[in-house]
């Protein structure tokens, strides 16, 4: 055990939000004790890689690793707001990458994680936070095309995030982390 982590997250009505709702990170804090009981972990720099942070929770997911003062990969397909996440972690002293990426695109996730390795040479958490939904109408009136995007947000890109996770955990020294 690597080390714990605990968000709470609150929704709230606002009518400010184009989607109708502001997520706010209540509590966001790592377990320290197990992290300072591992001595190979406690003197290593942490790197998280957060898909979908540019926006909501993601994003304050990202702000609060780095007040723990994780180094961090944002991934996202709107490369603007991550660029402007990127600035606001990086004010909290931590080194910061922005990645545009379609968590669904097998090549696009390679890259994402070639990236962080060639940047920080590890990986200590992947938080597959991407997603997409579908329009509220009803099921029969669904288009195909519109549910596989989904199914590739939500299902393909947390496999493909987590199986180059693993694979980069498995090679790093110490190895694991936490998915």
């Amino acid at each position: 055990n690597i080390f714990g982590l605990a968000v709470e997250v609150n929704a709230k009505k606002s009518a400010n939000n184009d989607t109708g709702y502001h997520f706010r990170v209540t509590a966001c804090r790592l377990t320290a004790s197990l992290l300072l009981s591992n001595k190979d972990y406690a003197m290593t720099k942490k790197v998280a890689i957060i898909t979908g942070s540019g926006t909501g929770i993601g994003r304050h997911c990202a702000i609060a690793l780095a007040k723990e003062g994780f180094d961090l990969v944002l991934a996202g397909r709107r490369s603007e707001l991550l660029e402007t996440c990127v600035e606001e972690v990086v004010s909290l002293g931590v080194d910061a990458l922005a990645v545009p990426t379609d968590v669904g695109n097998e090549d696009a996730v390679a890259q994402l994680f070639t990236q962080t390795k060639e940047r920080f040479a590890r990986l200590d958490l992947l938080f597959n936070n991407a997603g997409t939904g579908a329009p509220a109408i009803p099921i029969e009136e669904l288009p195909v095309l519109h549910w596989q995007r989904v199914v590739s947000a939500n299902l393909t890109g947390s496999f493909l995030c987590a199986q180059q996770a693993f694979r980069m955990m498995k090679e790093q020294n110490p190895q694991g982390g936490r998915i």
